[in-house]
């Protein structure tokens, strides 16, 4: 549950990061620093959610139903 909103949260933060660069784009150079912000805070989303996933993976996280199913041992 709490992996889901988390996930949502960085796609919307992905999402405002795109918007803030396309504003800048247009002239709108205050907007820059927010796309640097929102951009920052996708990738640390991004990386936090592969080593989540990893680490469930390698320590054999059967409660959730996508290592259980992905897992061969």
């Amino acid at each position: 549950m709490i992996g889901k909103i988390l996930i949502y949260t960085f796609f919307a933060t992905a999402l405002l990061s795109s918007a803030s660069y396309f504003l800048t784009h247009l002239g709108k150079e205050k907007f820059l620093k927010f796309g640097r912000l929102f951009y920052h805070m996708t990738a640390i989303g991004i990386l936090s959610a592969a080593a989540f996933l990893m680490y469930s993976i390698l320590t054999h996280q059967y409660q959730f139903a996508y290592i259980w199913e992905q897992s061969s041992s």
